[in-house]
């Protein structure tokens, strides 16, 4: 079992290294929009969904953990979560 998801990003940047990484969270990310595509297409698969949702979550987790971003993401993702709350309560 995985017990630290921030060491296995490590060794797969070590392994793999960053320019592959960052190339293969563009794949999986273009990955999701096919998906995407598909369910406002109505030819919803949710298993493919879920699976190309949970490849572009480790990309991230990934990206952030190669440019060391991990306080700068959650700063700017409060600030945006706090906007969005801001818009939703002016309706």
């Amino acid at each position: 079992m995985i017990k630290d998801d921030t060491t296995l990003y490590q060794k797969a940047l070590k392994k793999f290294g960053c320019r592959h990484q960052m190339i293969l969270a563009i794949e999986e990310l273009a990955e999701l929009q096919v998906e995407l595509a598909k369910v406002i297409n109505g030819r919803t698969d949710v298993e493919a969904l879920v699976t190309e949702i949970a490849d572009v979550e480790i990309m991230l987790s990934q990206l952030i953990e190669m440019h060391h971003l991990q306080h700068a993401v959650a700063a700017e993702k409060l600030r945006k979560l706090q906007r969005l709350e801001k818009r939703l309560q002016e309706d």
